[in-house]
């Protein structure tokens, strides 16, 4: 089924989609009708809960296709991984089962200017505000995959002193895309991901 999707789908429109930078919606609402997306999620979430080799096997087919168009479907995974692994019921259950009712995307908000994927020096923070103890987020992250069409985010901020150890210093986060002060940058032109969307948020 991948390789066909992969064929008779994704690879006629690459071209066209890579020259031009738009965004594979079409293909994203295809590849989700068809099981190809959110592979790895469990059935209780209304994914199929298709372990790491069967989703390997299936990010080749469509990546042989077009490696933009295979990221923009399948960076909803990165997002999705720590919620699986970490995640309570509620969160599981509203994120998790967001991606499996409808066609839409998620990223992963760990990347930053000045550190790269260096965990370590991250500082993008989070401290408790108001009355109410809710979290404010600061920060910025950079070369986040479907940021510009994102329904939510996982976003890693330090919420410890800085001499905090690394195992400590951190806390992930489940934003809403719609969360007032969420903002995303211009879309990046990256060489053969044109048709992905990353950006700054």
């Amino acid at each position: 089924l991948a390789r066909k999707f992969a064929r008779e789908e994704i690879m006629p429109a690459a071209a066209a989609l890579d020259a031009s930078g738009e965004y594979p919606w079409e293909l994203i609402r295809k590849a989700h009708a068809l099981g190809l997306m959110n592979t790895h999620i469990g059935e209780a979430y209304g994914g199929m809960g298709l372990g790491a080799l069967s989703s390997t096997f299936i990010t080749e087919e469509l990546a042989y296709a077009c490696t933009g168009v295979n990221t923009a479907i399948e960076a909803n995974s990165l997002a999705a991984a720590p919620v699986i692994i970490a995640g309570n019921e509620e969160q599981k259950a509203t994120f998790l089962g967001r991606l499996t009712a409808e066609p839409c995307v998620a990223s992963y908000c760990v990347t930053e200017p000045g550190a790269g994927s260096d965990v370590a020096a991250l500082r993008t923070t989070a401290v408790r505000h108001g009355a109410d103890g809710r979290w404010r987020i600061n920060g910025s992250k950079m070369w986040i995959t479907n940021a510009g069409h994102a329904s939510w985010f996982f976003v890693l901020a330090r919420t410890a002193d800085a001499d905090a150890s690394t195992g400590e210093a951190f806390t992930a986060f489940l934003v809403d895309g719609a969360t007032r002060g969420v903002s995303v940058g211009r879309k990046e032109a990256n060489m053969g991901q044109r048709a992905s969307d990353a950006r700054g948020v």
